[in-house]
């Protein structure tokens, strides 16, 4: 039995892969291709798996540690100078060079999280923390730099918008209320996908 094949254009054969296999199988393209013709942004796993996990930031009363003091985080622009880990685990100062401000559906929730030495934030349980785990993935009693979690209740999120930052270096780490954390922007940054030549 034969078939007749026809032919379509990049756009349309990305759209087929990128709808067949999600962004990621894009990245396993043959890398010898030369032109770039389209940018995609993939969210982790745990941010996919529902629509209230996929605006994985901080609340807007969060302070952010700079060399200059706490800044609440909405007042945090590019530029801004703040703590980083470098790649030894050193804490340096760093430009933020990517700010993100992303709205929330009305019903939306956020995890109020709670340290035993007094530090506490407001994030979205998908938020990643810099030792790998996710805020969802912290319970009563883990350890979170140096400190148990005593408090991790998921509550009602009445702000507009939920927030967060990356800065340069090789982490994408900073901190907020005091507890070290990965920015979210870094796992969506664009990646170039080759053109089909």
């Amino acid at each position: 039995m034969s078939q007749s094949l026809t032919p379509i254009n990049r756009r349309q054969l990305l759209k087929i892969l990128a709808a067949a296999a999600g962004a990621a199988a894009l990245s396993t393209l043959p890398t010898n291709w030369k032109t770039p013709v389209v940018e995609v942004g993939a969210l982790p796993a745990h941010a996919q798996t529902s629509l209230h996990n996929v605006i994985i930031c901080l609340s807007g009363d969060t302070r952010i540690d700079t060399p200059m003091g706490a800044v609440r985080v909405t007042d945090i622009t590019v530029g801004t100078s703040v703590w980083t880990l470098d790649a030894t685990g050193l804490r340096i100062p760093a430009a933020v060079v990517k700010t993100a401000r992303n709205p929330v559906p009305a019903n939306a929730s956020i995890i109020h999280l709670a340290l035993s030495d007094g530090r506490a934030v407001m994030v979205s349980a998908g938020h990643p923390t810099t030792d790998g785990r996710t805020i969802g993935d912290l319970g009563i009693g883990d350890m979170l730099d140096g400190a148990r979690v005593v408090k991790a209740d998921s509550i009602r999120y009445d702000q507009p918008a939920k927030y967060d930052l990356l800065p340069a270096g090789e982490t994408g780490s900073y901190w907020a209320n005091g507890i070290p954390m990965h920015s979210t922007i870094e796992m969506m940054i664009k990646r170039r996908v080759p053109a089909l030549a």
